[in-house]
């Protein structure tokens, strides 16, 4: 968008003067910073403190972080604008005036920006009070300011460089026991001294080096380096493969992009996705299309989920219809009652919350898919998971029923020389011959018919031997394929929505669909910070910056 800045400035004997300047782009930013669009020169403005854009026809203001911005009188975090409309920022006034249109035919958006005083200063001027009475009257501007410049230097240079260095050269074994080195006895001028020189506050991460500045200030008065921070962190992880893409290395963006330090413990870890925004908006040019993730600029223009080296479905070897299982009818179990199943029945949330466990099919299956293969022994099941202990099963069993009898078997099947043999008789060679040859028949038409072979076609893929019929396996079934890669989701907070809300699982007729939600189901909850109605969301709540698979740091002296 195009921005007309009229800067308005009133003069002490009642002239105005005007000052107009120009500012095109797609995003127009507002602050204290000088590298903001409009320079607004105020320690009560942040350094980027709202940014203007094009939207709906119009012109949005937008505050940014934390910021607070007025409308109207009205403190609004974001807002669409209308001709009139009086915007305070700090000892700044910005009023919308009507569009014109630009030189070159656009239409460019009007501001006039004026300043005032603080309300003692208008006081004053109004009392007629000239504005050198007062504190410093006597005094030039001039010399009052080589005073204070003076105090400055003394108080906030000479005296903690002085208190630095006689620190240092103090006799430790001079101290008494309750004093240590580096730590001098509150109220000391030394250590008050060395107090000026501190930013703010220690992270709770780092209260352990008390005033210890040289843990992490190697040199006096020189910025942390990555080198500095590997001291201690010397097993951190880099954020990509380095050998791959060097230009995101930890060696070239350092630790204090993401880490502020002497900020307390909110910003020792920034969580603000503009820091990922910044390299993930035109990752795919700047790596020249090596990477395997889509460009983001920022969670409402989040690209959709996807698993990773999978477009559409997975072959998992099962053969599951969700639909079926969640018919609001109900399914019939072994005990011939009608069950309606609901998600959970076979679902259940890992310890961690991150990840769905696989269903087992004796805790969630076996209540309505019985692996009985013989009418005549309704207590004997085939093992499940594997399928040559289940062919091994079957072959005991009748070889049990051949040696034993017992078995109330129909007369045609079974040879004379086992029909309703007594346990305790023992048989003769030529009827075990027998009885083997009818274990074999009978075995392996159990084996490659409906019972056995048929019963594991129900849910599993069959591998089929042209060779040897009674050679048959199954597919493997994977239950690790659909893991995620490049994020994480914590099922835990999510619980009262029910699955369905966001699984589109009652529509899938195949275990190979991919059921993962849409963007759009996230979005509808969750959204940017500035976003009022919406769970405030960022890149790092759900993507690890410091990745296991990336190599150690590398820096110029040593890898780490």
């Amino acid at each position: 968008m195009r921005v007309l800045l009229r800067i308005i400035r009133r003069q002490g004997i009642g002239d105005i003067t005007t000052q107009e300047s120009s500012h095109s782009a797609p995003i127009i930013r507002i602050g204290r910073g000088t590298d903001c669009d409009i320079h607004l020169p105020d320690a009560g403005i942040q350094l980027e403190h709202a940014t203007l854009e094009s939207r709906g026809g119009g012109a949005f203001i937008q505050a940014v972080g934390h910021a607070s911005i007025s409308v109207n009188e009205k403190v609004v975090d974001g807002i669409q604008l209308q001709v009139g409309d009086q915007i305070r920022l700090g000892l700044y006034e910005l009023k919308v005036q009507e569009s014109i249109e630009a030189v070159d035919g656009d239409e460019a958006f009007v501001l006039t920006c004026e300043r005032f005083e603080p309300d003692d200063a208008v006081w004053r001027r109004k009392a007629g009070i000239p504005a050198g009475s007062g504190v410093g009257a006597r005094l030039s501007m001039r010399g009052l300011s080589w005073v204070l410049g003076s105090l400055i230097f003394l108080l906030f240079f000479v005296w903690p460089m002085t208190a630095h260095y006689f620190s240092e050269s103090r006799d430790v074994g001079a101290l008494d026991t309750a004093t240590t080195a580096g730590h001098q006895p509150v109220g000391d001028w030394a250590s008050l001294g060395r107090s000026a020189g501190l930013t703010g506050t220690v992270s709770r991460s780092h209260a352990l080096f008390g005033d210890e500045c040289t843990s992490c200030h190697q040199r006096a008065f020189i910025p942390v380096n990555a080198t500095d921070c590997l001291t201690c962190h010397d097993d951190v992880q880099e954020h990509v493969r380095v050998e791959q893409f060097s230009f995101a290395s930890l060696g070239a963006t350092g630790c204090l992009q993401c880490h502020q330090e002497h900020e307390g413990n909110d910003q020792l870890v920034l969580s603000d996705s503009r820091l990922c925004v910044n390299c993930h908006q035109n990752l795919t040019a700047t790596s020249e299309g090596k990477v395997e993730v889509s460009d983001v600029v920022g969670f409402s223009q989040h690209p959709e989920f996807r698993v990773h080296g999978v477009k559409s479905n997975i072959d998992t070897g099962l053969k599951f219809p969700h639909n079926v299982h969640l018919d609001s009818k109900g399914v019939l179990n072994l005990k011939e009652e009608s069950q309606v199943l609901a998600c959970r029945d076979c679902h259940l949330v890992e310890k961690e919350g991150t990840k769905m466990a696989f269903p087992q099919f004796e805790e969630h299956c076996a209540a309505c898919h019985s692996l009985r293969f013989a009418f005549e022994a309704p207590d004997r099941t085939m093992p499940h998971g594997d399928v040559a202990k289940a062919k091994s099963f079957i072959r005991d069993t009748y070889a049990s029923v051949a040696v034993k009898g017992g078995f109330r078997l129909p007369i045609e099947e079974v040879p004379k020389a086992i029909w309703e043999r007594a346990k305790t008789r023992k048989p003769e060679a030529v009827e075990m011959v027998q009885a083997l040859a009818w274990v074999d028949k009978k075995s392996a038409s159990v084996i490659s018919g409906p019972f056995g072979k048929g019963q594991c076609a129900e849910c599993h893929t069959i591998i089929e031997n042209k060779d040897d019929p009674l050679a048959w396996d199954i597919v493997p079934v994977d239950p690790a394929v659909v893991s995620f890669t490049g994020a994480r989701f914590d099922h835990a907070p999510h619980r009262q929505v029910t699955c369905t809300t966001c699984h589109g699982a009652k529509a899938s007729k195949e275990a190979s669909d991919v059921l993962l939600p849409k963007i759009g189901k996230c979005q509808s909850c969750h959204g940017p910070p500035s976003a009022s109605h919406l769970l405030p969301t960022q890149c790092v709540d759900c993507h690890g910056f410091h990745q296991g698979h990336a190599s150690a740091v590398k820096t110029d002296e040593s890898t780490r």
